[in-house]
């Protein structure tokens, strides 16, 4: 059953949800496999079960054409298009149509985000690595070299306090 949502997340033109089983559904259109279940190829109106997540996602997050499955041991889950490359962290680049193990098994996620062509993950242990296209420097690691697997931000700066104040309107 799909009641008992717990997360849900919309992507370009697809959404998925994850329920309080941890059974993951997707639904709209399906061209670079979004839904994560080969046996849709256009589109679906109705959720469909992503296939292999039957139990054990805590939450779902979507890209442009891609959907990712957070799972309860801090594993990812990830499906769709890969136009750019690396952009599942696998080493490899190409679209997925079932659920893969994203950033070769990185364990301790706690929230996942990605876009177009660049996907990051925040670990346990406050750390964040990126994956994917890297042209204007979206990675954050000090340069545009792309990346085909996880690599690590170089960190925020630290920020001086302004001297500017707010203003009271007149």
């Amino acid at each position: 059953a799909t009641n008992n949502i717990v997360s849900v997340a919309c992507g370009y033109e697809h959404t998925c949800a994850v329920n309080a089983d941890g059974a993951m559904f997707c639904w709209g259109k399906d061209s670079y496999g979004q839904l994560g279940n080969p046996s849709i190829v256009t589109y679906s109106s109705n959720p469909v079960q992503v296939l292999g997540i039957t139990s054990g996602a805590a939450s779902a997050w979507t890209g442009w054409y891609n959907s990712f499955a957070l799972m309860q041991n801090g594993a990812v889950q990830a499906f769709g298009r890969d136009q750019y490359g690396g952009l599942f962290g696998t080493g490899s680049t190409g679209n997925q149509v079932v659920p893969i193990v994203y950033g070769q098994g990185v364990s301790s996620v706690v929230e996942i985000r990605g876009g177009v062509s660049a996907t990051c993950v925040l670990l346990q242990n406050d750390q964040v690595r990126c994956t994917g296209d890297n042209q204007f420097g979206q990675l954050g690691v000090g340069s545009t070299t792309s990346s085909l697997t996880l690599v690590g931000m170089t960190g925020l700066p630290t920020m001086a306090p302004t001297t500017l104040q707010p203003t009271t309107p007149t």
